[in-house]
């Protein structure tokens, strides 16, 4: 096992009983474990107020239905990292718990899943798929995706707007496949029994998921151009049924539900995020960047809120850049993971969340820092951020969706 101590650099020893001065702990958020004498976790959780959660923990047994065990029995030590907002909690927790309880450590995060859509025009029966897994496999994913529904939305889409095979299993049988309905319907050209080229229906694969991933204008078009020339012969039932297609696919990735689909190689994010304790001061306020992309998350060097009018050029220019694989492949999801379910919250999302290759400037994302962090630490007078978990809860920030 893991000894706590590599995860959680900060200790401190309770006595008889878990009595402990809690000012002796950081006001501010981070991950923690409560442990027995032999440092063993009894605990593990997050918080975004280290201080008021753990000494509540440590207070003794609850009262009413929902009285929970009284960990001040058997606990005699806590252990702790610091983190200063909800996702840098959440990135932290992450990391910890996929080492600390590598056995079922995904039913302990404060997030679930996000979900891609993968499809490989080179397979020799290709088709397009749900998966909330990406491999690196040279296949092309477009996503995230807040719901595998949405996802699986998303693919009825591309089915229906390029006539791709609904039966998966004939398909395979190519070209010796029976054709079924969908081509008595006009929605399928049968490349199952050889009708059409399988050769044409991986380009149409390749065509679709470019179309899910931002270039649809050219099939747009080619479906207005069809339903123009089936009007013209008078074909009013199939020219109605085309524009229904065109519009299904229009509006279906306008909706929120796709706002943020694109190619996973362009899943590039800064996240600007609280460095340190809250304050009202420029000079003393600490921002950190944190570069996310489908191949890492980094943590930058913090700096100040005086000095980041300096600093958030080359934070936007870094995360525009191509970085090194960090982790496994299922690591690497993970925090893709993390990284989606804060930008599902939209503008309810802590810190400043800026698509690096939107278009942003270092000047906008000065203006949005300040905002979020000079103006709101200001107004609040120091009150803290909405915490992550609900006092003395002890749960993962966030709960699953």
């Amino acid at each position: 096992m893991v000894e706590l101590g590599e995860l959680l650099p900060h200790r401190m020893d309770l006595e008889a009983g878990g009595g402990f001065d809690p000012k002796l702990l950081p006001a501010h958020g981070g991950v923690y474990a409560i442990a027995d004498g032999d440092g063993r976790p009894i605990l593990m959780a997050a918080c975004e107020g280290l201080r008021r959660v753990v000494a509540a923990r440590l207070s003794g047994p609850g009262e009413g239905p929902s009285k929970r065990a009284n960990l001040a029995e058997v606990a005699r030590r806590v252990y702790w990292t610091a983190t200063f907002g909800a996702f840098e909690t959440s990135l932290r927790y992450h990391a910890i718990a996929r080492q600390l309880y590598p056995r079922d450590y995904r039913e302990r995060l404060g997030f679930g899943p996000a979900w891609f859509i993968r499809g490989d025009a080179r397979e020799p029966i290709p088709r397009i798929t749900v998966v909330k897994e990406y491999g690196d496999d040279g296949a092309a994913y477009v996503g995230p995706f807040a719901t595998r529904g949405d996802a699986v939305d998303t693919v009825g889409v591309l089915e229906d707007a390029f006539d791709l095979c609904r039966k998966y299993d004939i398909l395979r049988q190519a070209p010796r496949g029976q054709a079924c309905e969908y081509l008595e319907m006009g929605k399928c050209p049968a490349p199952c029994d050889g009708r059409w080229p399988m050769e044409a229906y991986r380009a149409s694969i390749g065509a679709a998921m470019a179309f899910a991933a931002g270039s649809r204008a050219g099939r747009i078009g080619e479906l207005d151009a069809m339903m123009r020339a089936a009007a013209t012969q008078l074909q009013f039932e199939r020219a109605a049924a085309i524009r229904q297609t065109m519009e299904r696919a229009r509006s279906h990735f306008a909706r929120e539900a796709a706002r943020l689909a694109g190619r996973l190689e362009d899943f590039r994010w800064l996240i600007v995020q609280r460095g340190g304790p809250r304050s009202r001061s420029e000079k003393k306020m600490l921002i950190k960047p944190f570069f996310a992309s489908w191949r890492a998350v980094i943590e930058g060097a913090a700096t100040t809120m005086a000095d980041l009018t300096e600093a958030a050029g080359s934070w936007l220019a870094r995360a525009r850049t191509e970085c090194e694989a960090v982790g496994d492949l299922t690591e690497r999801s993970e925090r893709v993971w993390c990284v989606s379910h804060f930008l599902f919250k939209g503008n309810d999302a802590p810190g400043v969340f800026v698509a690096a290759n939107g278009g942003a400037t270092a000047e906008e994302i000065v203006a949005r820092a300040r905002k979020r962090f000079l103006k709101t630490e200001r107004a609040e007078s120091g009150a803290g951020e909405a915490s992550a978990t609900p006092a003395g809860s002890g749960g993962p920030p966030d709960p699953p969706q």
